[in-house]
């Protein structure tokens, strides 16, 4: 199996649970929260919160909105796994990503560099159902308009070597990275602030985090490694929690969105 197999698409796992199924009901919910009234430096980095639209749209808009303007065509996602474990990190085999407002083509030069990488192995199972891509397409979609995508669902892997083989990409600066996490888990809501708290000034700093802080700890540990020296920071765009976003606050879920 290679990756990139010409005509397959990976259908949308989570449309209608995660996120609303019907094109123009995303319009309609999203694009109010991606308008921008002034044009932003073009971001070269983003880590984005992938849980359902209605607890971290505005959390997750607030850093997408900042490419407005840039004509950015080429953009990797890095996620964790949340439904298949695997060791390494996984790519698709499939050619296309399917949302309610279409497709978007895999980056086969792309693939084609970090698939030879040792650690990188491909495996539609992984993505078959996994959610923390998809979410963040239709975003893109409306920003961006056409893309291409390199989608990786990183597992158990180091995030030296995810680094070592996302460098030839990085060095090109044509491809916006973006990290797909959200924070702690499950603490009531006055803890969790102080975790993420001290997780946002950890990550903005340049230090590495742990899968407790982050479920995206590898991804965005793996941001940190390609940034070297760390000397531009990542901002801070927003934060929230599902006690914020409609959730009760006995156990909640942080969000938070950075822009480099």
């Amino acid at each position: 199996m290679t990756a990139g197999h010409p005509e397959t698409i990976r259908p949308a796992a989570v449309a209608g649970s995660f996120y609303p199924d019907r094109a123009d009901t995303l319009r309609q919910t999203l694009l109010p929260l991606l308008s921008a009234e002034q044009r932003h430096p073009r971001p070269r980095a983003l880590i984005l919160p992938h849980a359902g639209h209605g607890y971290c749209a505005a959390i997750a808009a607030e850093g997408v909105r900042r490419l407005h303007g840039h004509p950015i065509q080429r953009v990797a996602i890095i996620c964790p796994t949340h439904r298949v474990a695997i060791n390494g990190a996984a790519l698709p085999s499939v050619s296309q990503f399917a949302t309610p407002l279409g497709t978007v083509p895999l980056d086969r030069e792309a693939v084609a560099t970090v698939a030879p990488h040792p650690g990188i192995i491909v495996s539609d199972a992984v993505h078959a159902q996994e959610h923390a891509i998809e979410v963040l397409l239709p975003y893109l979609q409306l920003v961006l308009g056409a893309f291409t995508l390199l989608p990786i669902a990183a597992g158990n892997i180091d995030p030296d070597h995810l680094a070592d083989a996302l460098q030839p990409l990085w060095r090109r600066e044509d491809v916006l990275f973006v990290i797909s996490s959200d924070l702690s888990h499950f603490h009531p809501y006055d803890r969790a602030n102080r975790i993420d708290a001290a997780t946002c000034d950890a990550i903005a700093a340049g230090r590495d985090i742990s899968h407790e802080q982050a479920c995206g700890a590898t991804g965005i540990n793996t941001l940190q490694r390609l940034r070297q020296p760390r000397q531009q920071p990542l901002q801070l765009l927003a934060y929230c929690n599902s006690g914020d976003s409609g959730g009760g606050k006995e156990s909640v879920v942080g969000y938070a969105s950075f822009c480099l």
